[in-house]
Order: structure tokens, then sequence, then C-alpha cells
């Protein structure tokens, strides 16, 4: 039993340093500079209408997208999927059940953004702009959900929905060690049983924020309209960095939760 705790322990050291090295500003204060930039660049009606266009996008999934991006998810093979992958970890082989489980999620999180690169890179052709921000929204959220089902959690609750959402602002965000602290007081609580602190919609628009001001950013830097607001490059590095973040987090979760039971 001692061995299996240090084993666990020492995965999740390895988690919390990896997960420090990706939040870890590389320049500080350059993206705040670029944003500072762009909104000087752009129309303020453009975006203030573009971070409303996000703030939207999230609603409408949550309130009634779910049922598609489930659809495509397929939950319970997905749940099945998982406690194949996660098998070895009940016989006391830490890391192999590990390497199964971060497999799985990759494979999700790769799918995920050669999908939504290709429709980016097709809607920026076309010239489609905000009506294509529900679909992009949509992929993120399918991209975390499935994640959470590779580590064994639900994505559901409203508790856990509030929880991903702090996890896109860390994300997202040019420093995000802030929202990431915020992230794991929520889960935390939920790991015992308690209420996060905070709503729904407070970080349905810290999300929108956040989406909005890393879009600014890179258009700034190269020079682009917002006309054709989401593109092929654009989504690839905001998917693949909240991909690496998800299975960080929910991989301590879970290292988190089994400590918990062997501790007990």
């Amino acid at each position: 039993m001692d061995r299996r705790r240090r084993l666990l322990q020492k995965q999740l050291d390895a988690a919390v340093r990896e997960e420090t090295r990706l939040l870890s500003p590389k320049a500080p204060g350059r993206l705040e500079q670029t944003i500072r930039k762009a909104e000087e660049r752009f129309p303020p009606g453009a975006v203030s209408a573009l971070q409303k266009a996000f703030g939207l996008g999230f609603e409408k999934v949550f309130a009634s997208g779910t049922g598609v991006i489930e659809w495509t998810i397929q939950p319970e093979k997905s749940r099945k999927a998982a406690q194949h992958a996660a098998a070895p970890l009940k016989t006391g082989r830490v890391r192999s059940g590990l390497r199964g489980i971060e497999r799985q999620a990759r494979r999700r999180v790769r799918g995920n953004r050669a999908l939504t690169a290709a429709e980016g890179a097709a809607l920026g052709l076309l010239g489609i702009g905000l009506p294509d921000i529900p679909i992009f929204v949509g992929m993120l959220l399918k991209t975390v959900y499935e994640v959470a089902v590779a580590y064994g959690f639900s994505y559901e609750p409203e508790e856990e929905r509030l929880y991903i959402l702090q996890l896109l602002c860390a994300a997202l965000a040019g420093d995000g060690r802030m929202y990431s602290a915020q992230a794991d007081r929520t889960a935390f609580r939920l790991g015992n049983g308690k209420s996060p602190d905070g709503d729904l919609d407070t970080w349905i628009a810290a999300a929108s924020q956040q989406l909005c001001l890393r879009l600014l950013a890179v258009k700034a830097v190269q020079g682009l309209p917002l006309v054709g607001v989401v593109g092929g490059g654009f989504n690839w590095a905001v998917l693949g960095r909240t991909g690496r973040l998800a299975r960080i987090k929910y991989r301590k979760r879970m290292l988190s939760r089994m400590l918990d039971v062997v501790q007990n």
C-alpha cells in the first residue's frame, strides 16, 4: 500500500510540474501589450460584439448543444473504453494504467484538433465570421468533455461545467496561474462533496473574455481583420493548449482521488 501511495504521489508531483511549465508566462506582459494594441486597432463595437458572440456561443452549447456533442462523443462507449484503459490501476499497476488513460485522452485531442483546424480553415476561406463561433465553442467543450470521460469524470453537472470554464480561462489567459488556482480550489470542493464558489454566468463571461482577448492578439500579430473570425491556425493552437491543460488537470484530480482512497 505504501509503495502504491508513493507511486501515485510521484505521478501527481510530475503532473504539477508539467502544469507549472505550461502555465508559466514565456514572455511576461507581451500578450497584454499585444492585446492593448489590438484594442486600439479594432473598433470598440467590434470587440464588444466578438466577446458577446463567444458568450452566446457558450450559452447556446450549454443550453441545447450537449445532446449533439454527446452524439459525437458517444459517452457510454467512451466510458467503457476509459474503464478498460484504467483496469491496470485496480491491480496496482499505476504506470501502466496511467499510460493507457493518457493514450486515450491524447487520441481524442488529436482528432479534435485536426477536425477543428480543417473546419476553421474552410470557414475562413468562405469568409464566414461570427456564425462559426458556436461550432468552435462546441469543439472546445467536446475536447474537454472527452478528456474528462477518459479520466473517469462527468461533465454534465453544472458544478463540473463551472470547473471546465475555469480550466478554459487558465488555458487561454496570458498568465493563467490565477485561474488555474481557482480551478484547483473548485476541484478540491467537488472532491469533498461541496458546491464550488461562483456561478455559471460569471464564468461564461470570463471564458468569453479570454477567448476574445486571445483572438484579438492573434489577429493583431497577423494583421488580419476580424472578418472570418475563427480560423484554422487559431483553432489548432487554442484547442491544443486547452487539451493539454485538460489532460493535466483531470490527471491531477484522478490521482488525488486515488490517493485519498489509499490513505483513508
